[in-house]
């Protein structure tokens, strides 16, 4: 277990109460057992999306009542959320 290799999986990213996120990074075919996750607040998660290398990075939009994808890039993170 441990953190997907680079490129491949998906990242959800979940807010859980005012202020406080999670994101965790699954694994896909023969890595989906592997996982990261981190829980804090909007800065702390940004932070972590912004050094995270996954394939894939999708939101979950309380409005839209759905996982929308995002763009996160070093430096730079498109949080919908």
């Amino acid at each position: 277990m441990g953190a997907p290799p680079d490129g491949t999986g998906t990242v959800f990213v979940t807010l859980l109460e005012p202020g406080v996120f999670t994101a965790i990074w699954q694994g896909e075919a023969e890595n989906a057992g592997d996982y990261v996750d981190v829980t804090g607040s909007r800065h702390e998660v940004v932070e972590w999306l912004s050094r995270c290398r996954a394939r894939v990075f999708m939101a979950f939009v309380p409005e839209r009542d759905e996982y929308v994808a995002f763009a996160a890039n070093p430096g730079h993170v498109d949080l919908p959320i």
